[in-house]
């Protein structure tokens, strides 16, 4: 890795494949160095030309089963239908076009995939393509295999069923106090 960028965790490898020729490759692999992917897990980044009206998932399983093989999963049971695990490719199609695809052991939600979409997209739309691929990485790496105690909604989860225990226990008290003050006031008038 260049100097200045921290070394990463768990990347097993970055390869660009940039037959659009836009992209900067040298970036690209210092960018993903530096991130820390929660599971080992190789990175293909593709991109090519076309159009937004291309179907950029039927190119990017035609680009791998022609040229790159090792992205689809070899085990018989899955007849070439997954993507092998252990990856995370990018491909960036036409003008800004992103497809994420994962091994069935990094899968992400189709909510957590469109927003590592979305982490791109300012760059995409200023025409920042090595920018935008990297954002996507990034954001990939923080969402594929997070371990539970690093997902936000259980915090926010947490936070908000602690907020409503301590409300509840508040209240408890509150009920308990008053009705504490009237058996001593009817035991004062007994």
């Amino acid at each position: 890795s260049a100097v200045g960028i921290a070394a990463g965790v768990n990347l097993e490898g970055v390869s660009v494949y940039d037959t659009a020729d836009v992209l900067n490759d040298e970036k690209i692999k210092d960018a993903m160095a530096g991130i820390d992917f929660n599971e080992p897990t190789k990175v293909a980044v593709f991109s090519r030309e076309g159009k937004n009206s291309d179907d950029i998932n039927t190119e990017t399983l035609t680009f791998a089963r022609d040229a790159h093989p090792e992205w689809i999963s070899q085990d018989p049971e899955d007849y070439g239908d997954y993507w092998a695990d252990g990856y995370f490719i990018i491909t960036l199609s036409g003008d800004g076009q992103i497809g994420t695809y994962f091994g069935e052991d990094r899968k992400v939600s189709t909510g957590q995939m469109e927003s590592i979409h979305k982490a791109g997209y300012e760059d995409f739309n200023l025409s920042r393509w090595t920018d935008g691929v990297i954002a996507v990485g990034a954001k990939g790496a923080k969402i594929m295999n997070r371990p539970w105690y690093k997902n936000p909604a259980l915090w926010i989860t947490t936070g908000v069923a602690g907020g409503a225990a301590g409300v509840t226990g508040l209240v408890a008290f509150g009920i308990r106090a008053s009705r504490r003050k009237e058996f001593a006031a009817h035991l004062d008038s007994g």
